[in-house]
């Protein structure tokens, strides 16, 4: 990903995002930082071509990212500190 984001001077979340737009997935990225917005809505002028779309289609591990079920969830959660 990284040569990728250094051929379309672009970074690494533009790349997904590109990914993500070809595959004909809708996605929301979400941010409050207006240049993390900006960079997200530039993903337009560039095209993955069918060699990179089938490389990023191989990062896919098939694994989420996050399991709910992992009993670790639940001590980190008891660690949260809600109020002063």
């Amino acid at each position: 990903m990284v040569k990728l984001a250094k051929k379309y001077n672009k970074n690494a979340g533009q790349i997904i995002l590109r990914w993500i737009y070809q595959e004909g997935v809708i996605s929301l990225p979400k941010s409050t930082n207006e240049e993390r917005m900006k960079g997200n809505i530039d993903i337009f002028d560039f095209e993955l071509n069918e060699e990179e779309m089938k490389a990023m289609q191989a990062l896919d591990t098939n694994k989420p990212s996050h399991n709910p079920e992992d009993p670790a969830n639940e001590t980190r959660l008891m660690g949260l500190k809600i109020h002063d």
